[in-house]
């Protein structure tokens, strides 16, 4: 919600301070997990001239945080069985036998045969490893040492089923082995999160009045998540990147003792990537973009799949051009052209496609993984690797002037004004499905394209009056979004003008395509009489937001608050952009590794004849289309606190609070003329209410510690900005009918109890515990095929428990050092927090759906993250 947030940094001082921090998570047995954790940091301060340190200042932070993260390594939870003689989810062990390499029985190697058959059978063990059943009967072993359905086995009881359970097998941990999926099994994916960042802050004051700060912060970062569907093929799922660049500088002036004003200008700009990182592949350049080159197919290629002479838009997705000089539709070492620069022939990024026999046959084409590549004769050219073949590139660039003014005018009354303008640059490339294939005409890709420059100002004043036994905070905030913008109407039939000629959306074939990227065509509408007229442009939004707040202190030790506000929350510009795909037109920016295609080229490829409509409005599943139209949401809130001393050490306080919150976003589904449509609108509402009690003992005999309990309910009409569109969609599926009624937000969390421990001790040892308790979060019960059939949200997951510490030791080496060693807990107890569940059964390890098999069902992020150590030391050097 609106309001003003002031975040600090620290600058240099008088004298020069060099520290240095470090951190890593080794392997503690029984106690932690290693995440291959590291952190370094380090920080330099001073003046710039010793002799004048109040001058100018400087300071200097650096950070490096490399970590695979807590599901780089994932244990399995159960077995996953191939044959389960008995159903009961549970392997039922077989002979003992001595295993030599990989953890499952290979011919050759020596067991123990209490049957005395001379095979290695399978039989139910107790917990002392004395056999209770030898029910299991020797079979012929064609490949791998555990018995595969099919084989041939000795059916001694004449049941024609072969008695004894069967692991899957697969290689989860990534060394090429398969092994028995058991319960305990090591799985290894390719998570991992790397961040540096880099801070610097000049502090000049040339006269005693004028304080001048410049800074610039820099961050980068790359990191992979876990993904289900590529848990075969971890190294081929998505890799996001994201680099970030503020400069600013801020200028304060004091008038006099009671008037002073601060001047302030910065630029922001995050640009974030998503796509494919696989090694030995070049699919992106090394500023994470998708490229392209434009190529003329050689007249001398006669056998080439695209006409020889023809131009050919190459993406880096795309495999490279060959000329087929043997016909059979696959490249086999003839003529092509390195587009990339790899030196290599490249098959560009193959097509993701579900493997049913995923895990040994127990997945019901559930992952992604490897499939054979035919040519036109149908002999098996190569295997091909599902790889993620979507590419995303946004960027937002955000300048903003600020000025404020604070005047103590006197005793009573302090006057604090402000004025802020941002000015935004938004950019948004998506390519979905691109590539698989040669010439990367195997999937039909889909693109949007749209660049926008909202504008967000604001002003408030507020008068802070202090009399002898009340203080009274007045405000009045105005906030405006301009989104720059013009509003497509879906309801209406659309139409351009060119020359003064009006064209349907039919005819845009005859004008050239530079003539839109000049911004020389018109869009807009054509009425039933054949006339154009043009769009309107979106409202420009705005609201005034009164606020105040009293203190009045009944006692000396105790004193109440009250505050009431209203408050403007600018919205997510995606839900105001999102699909409103201009492809290039009117001027528009395109990727920097796509700027060397031509106009025309780049229509041809990204061409949306149905702008400022998105390019599939009526396809697919109908998606929710941005609408520049939609209002800011709204919220009005109350406070009302008492804050006691109970004694001199401890302090009670209670606060109670109730906030109502309007024109919430929500995507709604409208029948129309051609085809159905969905926008985003502001059409829900939601309320909390609730209250916090908090004891705090203050800091005495080396410890203080502190709990708030707060209870509270969160209520609305629609769970997310989804909820209505999915309730419409899947009417259509089920022929139910969505009833709308006050539900419980998916944010609701009634209880939560947050406490805090601090002891320091005078010798330098210091222990803060940090810890939260609360109510699991809400989920809607359904059944296996996903109908509700409870309302919405009406179930809870279990309460959640977390416990963080930190213990330290300082050490001053004489008057030149300070260290400190310490060790930073994550979960100190270890609990296993459930965070997600299956909605058919409200367990995260239980689905009633028959399709899901064990490793679909097994979702290691359903729990929180367990017990995590880091042990680091940090160095002040003075």
């Amino acid at each position: 919600m609106s309001g003003i947030i002031n975040i600090i940094t620290r600058e240099g001082g008088a004298e020069y301070d060099l520290s240095f921090r470090a951190s890593t998570d080794p392997s503690i047995s029984g106690l932690t997990n290693s995440w291959n954790t590291g952190r370094i940091e380090g920080t330099v301060s001073g003046p710039i001239i010793p002799t004048m340190p109040n001058l100018a200042t400087f300071f200097i932070s650096a950070d490096r945080n490399h970590t695979d993260g807590r599901l780089k390594y994932n244990y399995l939870p159960w077995a996953v069985l191939k044959v389960d003689e008995n159903n009961d989810g549970i392997y039922d062990a077989g002979e003992s036998w001595t295993d030599i390499a990989n953890g499952r029985y290979d011919i050759g190697e020596a067991f123990n045969d209490n049957n005395h058959n001379g095979y290695w059978d399978h039989a139910v063990y107790d917990t002392f490893g004395i056999v209770v059943v030898t029910e299991a009967e020797p079979w012929t072993d064609v490949a791998n040492g555990v018995y595969d359905v099919g084989e041939d086995f000795t059916d001694e009881n004449g049941d024609g089923i072969r008695n004894g359970d069967v692991y899957a097998l697969a290689d989860i941990d990534g060394d090429g082995i398969a092994e028995p999926l058991k319960k305990g099994a090591r799985e290894v994916t390719a998570t991992y999160n790397w961040t540096d960042r880099i801070m610097s802050k000049l502090v000049l004051r040339p006269i005693n009045n004028v304080k001048i700060t410049l800074g610039v912060n820099i961050q980068n970062n790359e990191s992979r998540g876990f993904s289900m569907s590529y848990r075969q093929l971890p190294e081929r799922s998505a890799v996001s990147w994201q680099e970030s660049k503020l400069m600013y500088g801020r200028l304060n002036y004091t008038f006099s003792e009671n008037m002073f004003a601060t001047f302030s200008y910065s630029k922001n700009r995050v640009d974030n990537w998503t796509g494919p990182k696989v090694p030995g592949e070049k699919f992106l350049d090394d500023s994470h973009e998708l490229y392209s080159k434009v190529y003329t197919i050689p007249e001398s290629w006669n056998n080439s799949v695209l006409k020889p002479g023809s131009e050919f838009n190459w993406l880096s997705y795309y495999a490279e051009p060959y000329n087929d000089a043997d016909s059979n539709g696959a490249f086999n070492g003839e003529d092509f052209e390195d587009l990339n620069g790899d030196g290599q022939y490249s098959w560009g990024v193959f097509t993701p496609l579900r493997e049913g026999d995923a895990y040994d046959n127990t997945s019901n084409y559930e992952f992604y993984g490897n499939y054979p590549i035919v040519s036109n004769n149908g002999d098996t050219v190569r295997m091909g690797f599902s790889t993620y073949s979507s590419y995303f590139n946004d960027y937002s660039e955000t300048t903003q002037l600020e000025g404020a003014l604070t005047w103590q005018i006197n005793k009573v009354h302090q006057i604090k004004t402000g004025y802020s303008q941002k000015k935004h640059k938004l950019f948004n490339f998506s390519a979905l499905g691109v590539g698989g294939g040669y010439y990367g005409k195997s999937s039909d890709a889909s693109f949007i394209l749209w660049e926008k420059e909202p504008i967000e100002s604001s002003f408030y004043i507020r008068d802070k009056m202090e009399f002898s036994d009340l203080v009274i905070n007045m405000g009045l905030r105005y906030d405006i979004l301009d989104p720059k913008s013009e509003y497509a109407d879906p309801t209406k039939n659309l139409g351009f003008r060119y020359n003064g000629e009006v064209y349907e959306t039919s005819d845009l074939t005859s004008i050239n395509f530079d003539a839109f990227a000049a911004g020389d065509v018109e869009w807009g509408y054509i009425e039933d009489d054949g006339t154009f007229s043009e769009p309107d442009k979106a409202s420009v939004k705005s609201q005034w937001s009164p606020r105040i707040g009293i203190g009045y202190p009944v006692t000396e030790n105790t004193a109440f608050h009250f505050s009431y506000g209203h408050f403007f929350k600018y919205p997510d510009y995606a839900y105001m952009y999102d699909y409103t795909n201009s492809n290039g037109i009117g001027g528009e920016g395109v990727p920097g590794g796509l700027s060397n295609i031509s106009s025309q080229n780049l229509f041809s490829m990204f061409g949306n004849s149905m702008y400022p409509f998105p390019f599939n409005l009526g396809d697919w599943y109908i998606p929710p289309v941005g609408s520049p139209n939609i209002k800011p949401e709204r919220a009005i809130q109350y406070e009302f606190g008492l804050r006691t001393m109970l004694t001199p050490e401890y302090l009670m306080t209670l606060t109670l609070f109730y906030n109502d919150r309007h024109d919430y976003i929500s995507a709604n589904i409208y029948d129309a003329d051609p085809t159905e449509y969905a926008i985003y609108e502001n059409m829900d509402y939601a309320n909390s209410k609730g209250f916090e009690l908090g004891l705090r003992k203050l800091f005495t005999q080396n410890f203080s510690w502190e709990v708030f309990y707060s209870y509270s309910r969160s209520e609305g009409n629609t769970s997310n900005e989804t909820s209505n569109w999915y309730a419409a969609y899947l009417s259509s599926v089920y022929g139910t009918h969505p009833v709308h009624r006050t539900i419980t937000m998916a944010w609701d969390q009634p209880h939560t109890l947050n406490m805090r421990f601090d002891y320091r001790h005078p010798k330098g040892f210091g222990v803060n515990i940090l810890g939260n308790m609360g109510s699991g979060l809400p989920y809607t019960p359904q059944d296996a095929r996903g109908r509700n059939i409870d309302d919405e949200n009406s179930g809870r997951m279990p309460f959640t428990s977390t416990f963080d510490a930190k213990a330290y030791y300082d050490l001053k080496v004489r008057d030149m050092a300070r260290v400190r060693i310490y060790a930073d807990i994550t979960n100190l107890f270890d609990r296993n927090n459930i965070l997600n569940v299956f909605n058919n059964t409200g367990q995260p390890d239980e689905s009633l759906n028959p399709n899901n098999s064990p490793m679909w069902i097994y979702r290691p992020y359903y729990y929180g993250a367990p017990r995590h150590i880091e042990l680091g030391i940090s160095v002040g050097l003075r």
